[in-house]
C-alpha cells in the first residue's frame, strides 16, 4: 500500500473519506494490490476494480452537483479526461425506460480500462465514487458501512435494501456480497483489523 500512499492521500484529502475506510476498500477489492489487474468478468480495472461504466458515472454525477475539485479536475484533465464534456452527457436507456449507463453522444465512455489502470486515476474516481456512497447511506448522522460496501461490490445501479446490518446480511442473496460485506465491516474485517 506505502507504495500507492501519495495517490491515496491525495484522494482522501480531496474526496474528504476517511483514509481507513479507502485502505480497506483497496484491500478487500485488490488484496494483491495489482495495478493492473482487470477482472475478466466484469471488467472491473486497478486497484479500487472500476468499470468504465462506474467510473464515467461518478464523474458525471460529482461533475453534475458541482462537487468536482480543482485537484480531481487537475488530475482528470492530466489523463485526457475532460470534466466539461459532462454537460452534453444523456443517459442511454433500456427498454423500459431504465437509466442504464452515461455515455457521451459522440464519444462512448470518456473514461476508458486503460485510464483505470492507472494508481492515481483509479484511487482518485474511486475515492469519489466512496464518497457519493457515504453521503447516500449516511443516516442520522452515522455511516451505514456496510450499505457503502455492498452497492460498491454489486453496483452503482443496485438497490440497497432499508434493513439493519444483520437483516442485511441474511437478505443478501449473492454468497460474493455477503462475504463482501463481512470482510470489510465484520469482526476482523479491513477496518477493525486497520483501525
Amino acid at each position: 500500500m506505502r507504495r500507492f500512499g501519495r495517490f491515496v492521500e491525495q484522494a482522501v484529502e480531496s474526496s474528504n473519506i476517511p483514509l481507513i475506510v479507502l485502505q480497506a476498500i483497496i484491500l478487500v477489492e485488490n488484496g494483491q494490490l495489482d495495478p493492473n489487474y482487470i477482472n475478466k468478468n466484469t471488467l472491473a480495472t486497478g486497484l479500487l476494480q472500476i468499470t468504465p461504466n462506474t467510473a464515467t458515472d461518478t464523474v458525471f454525477r460529482e461533475k453534475r452537483a458541482n462537487k468536482l475539485t480543482k485537484e480531481e479536475n487537475a488530475i482528470l484533465t492530466r489523463f485526457g479526461i475532460d470534466a466539461s464534456k459532462y454537460r452534453s452527457i444523456a443517459p442511454k436507456l433500456d427498454a423500459n425506460g431504465k437509466q442504464q449507463k452515461w455515455y457521451s453522444s459522440n464519444e462512448g465512455l470518456l473514461i476508458t480500462q486503460n485510464q483505470l489502470i492507472s494508481p492515481e486515476i483509479n484511487i482518485s474516481i474511486g475515492a469519489i465514487y466512496i464518497s457519493q456512497l457515504i453521503d447516500e447511506f449516511t443516516e442520522d448522522n452515522l455511516v451505514r458501512m456496510d450499505k457503502v460496501i455492498l452497492k460498491y461490490n454489486r453496483g452503482i445501479n443496485y438497490r440497497v435494501p432499508s434493513l439493519n446490518t444483520s437483516e442485511l446480511i441474511d437478505n443478501t442473496t449473492s454468497i460474493e456480497a455477503k462475504n463482501y460485506i463481512l470482510k470489510g465491516t465484520g469482526k476482523y474485517g479491513m477496518l477493525e483489523t486497520l483501525a
